[in-house]
């Protein structure tokens, strides 16, 4: 655990002097978790896109092959993406805003898939509004009964609802390319983030404040643990 605090920690440093937000540098380390849980699972990736050929590099080598490695991942057969609604994880990660991504191994990509079940739906609490089965009951009828990510069956069916249901929605590729691989599109308006009569209540918004610093402590000591470790062993062959 600590191994993976400090590498994550680490990255967060090198993407913060790059100029990219708190937000930002949270997509990226749940991709590097993604990438991790692959790796202790046995989840079969690509040649070259694993946690493995992270971990043989560092500094600029290690951020230009990490970006080599999403565009690597983003060129498999195609990719799906499912925005989940905004506190998914609550009450570990109030607020947090996450996605899935489905994807196979396969000829090169050329549409870009995304189900939004974030705009317009309201965040997740704990207690007024937990996560049901209802939250994914329109992208499961969108996503069709096939298993298969990318198979011609289901192409064909998820081509059809992308035609009628305003959630879902293809990209080509060449779209992505000149958002330079951007993936936060979005064309729904989000009314929801302007009602607010669709606020949590004031004790619920105060205990979810404070799981989530509690949260934040934890990952501190954690990473302040290993940053007295490391000084220690410094300090021991110094």
């Amino acid at each position: 655990m600590t191994d993976i605090v400090g590498k994550l920690w680490g990255f967060c440093h090198t993407l913060r002097h790059d100029g990219i937000d708190y937000g930002d540098y949270i997509e990226q380390i749940t991709y590097l978790l993604f990438l991790k849980m692959a790796d202790e699972k046995g989840i079969a990736l690509p040649e070259g896109c694993d946690w493995g050929s992270l971990k043989e590099k560092a500094g600029v080598e290690l951020k230009e092959h990490y970006e080599n490695l999403l565009k690597a991942l983003g060129k498999e057969r195609g990719v799906l993406i499912l925005r989940l609604p905004r506190g998914t994880f609550t009450p570990y990660s109030p607020g947090v805003k996450a996605n899935v991504v489905f994807f196979t191994k396969g000829r090169p990509t050329e549409n870009i898939w995304i189900f939004d079940a974030r705009s317009n739906v309201p965040g997740i609490t704990k207690k007024e509004r937990p996560l049901t089965p209802e939250h994914f009951a329109e992208f499961e009828t969108c996503y069709g009964d096939d298993s298969a990510v990318f198979s011609v069956k289901a192409l064909e069916h998820r081509e059809k609802f992308s035609q009628s249901c305003e959630r879902f929605r293809k990209f080509h590729l060449s779209e992505i390319k000149e958002r330079n691989y951007n993936l936060d599109i979005f064309w729904l308006k989000d009314e929801s983030l302007e009602d607010t009569e669709d606020l949590p209540e004031p004790e619920d918004l105060a205990s979810e404040a404070l799981v989530h610093l509690e949260a934040a402590r934890s990952e501190l000591q954690a990473v302040l643990s290993f940053l007295n470790n490391r000084a220690k062993i410094s300090s021991d062959e110094g």
